[in-house]
């Protein structure tokens, strides 16, 4: 007797979505409750993101050797960086002007909130505040607020550190790639639980906001998802033509990290399973945990 297919995450992920959302309609006063399941499962996520990033930069940077190596490579990720975030901003507003979503929606905001978005729309910004602002005074605080500039530069330094002390380094390199495998690990017990944490949170915005509020607001999800599946067609078709690898592999492997920053609207979110799944598309691991 042959063994059946298991369903893979990212069918899982969108039946939830779907089952959530029926179940937040027919049965309203159980979807009310579901919100601490949906909470917990977005508070496990990030839970694991301070600890994953923290060592796989240190042991990318110290693991790597050769300082000229590492700025070629840090060099071809900023550029990668704004090729992609120029890409993202160019789809996003093409999208916003021809679409036009969200144009007849009237969502009620509660005037403590009309108050501070118009108090953060008239500050302007200070740049040489805002570069300060990304080091740290105190690393412990920065991973208890989860401010990811201040952790990634504290890392950076660390990581240059640890290269700098010779032998010794292997001892700190070693640890933390021990700690990166056992995070890998976590992502994996957690991501088990994803289609039942957007199942909850799905449950929870229906039964909250209820199905003739989320009709209007389908024009603005749908533009949302299609600017999405069209910077991923630019941007894979760019990486593949580059690295030469098959296109729809490499879309297979963004499936899953796409529907979980999609599902919970945190891009931190999708972080440890995009590693993961970058890991065994064959992408070298000091590369991918560098970047």
């Amino acid at each position: 007797m042959q063994n059946k297919k298991k369903l893979g995450l990212s069918t899982q992920i969108l039946l939830g979505l779907v089952i959530g959302a029926l179940f937040g309609y027919f049965l309203p006063e159980v979807g009310t409750k579901l919100k601490p399941i949906g909470d917990g499962f977005v508070r496990m996520i990030k839970m694991i993101v301070v600890p994953l990033l923290f060592s796989t930069l240190v042991m990318g940077i110290a693991g790597t050797g050769d300082f000229k190596k590492l700025g070629r490579l840090g060099g071809k990720a900023i550029i990668w960086f704004e090729i992609a975030t120029t890409a993202a901003l160019a789809i996003g507003l093409l999208v916003v002007n021809v679409v036009q979503p969200g144009v007849g929606v009237d969502i009620p905001v509660s005037a403590d909130a009309s108050a501070q978005a118009a108090k953060t729309a008239s500050k302007s910004i200070d740049m040489v505040q805002y570069v300060l602002n990304i080091i740290p005074t105190n690393i412990i605080d920065a991973c208890a607020r989860n401010d990811m500039l201040q952790i990634i530069f504290f890392a950076c330094f660390f990581g240059v550190g640890v290269a700098h002390i010779g032998k010794d380094s292997e001892i700190i390199v070693n640890f933390c790639r021990s700690i990166a495998e056992v995070m890998f690990k976590v992502t994996g017990y957690v991501m088990r639980l994803a289609p039942i944490g957007i199942f909850a949170m799905i449950s929870y915005t229906v039964d909250s906001f209820g199905i003739a509020m989320l009709i209007p607001l389908a024009k603005l999800i749908l533009s949302v998802f299609g600017a999405v599946l069209i910077f991923l067609f630019v941007l894979m078709g760019a990486a593949t033509i580059i690295t030469g690898l098959n296109f729809f592999h490499v879309l297979k492997a963004c499936n899953d990290a796409v529907l979980i920053a999609f599902s919970t609207a945190s891009s931190k979110a999708s972080l440890p399973i995009a590693m993961k799944h970058l890991e065994q598309l064959g992408v070298p691991k000091n590369i991918v945990t560098f970047l």
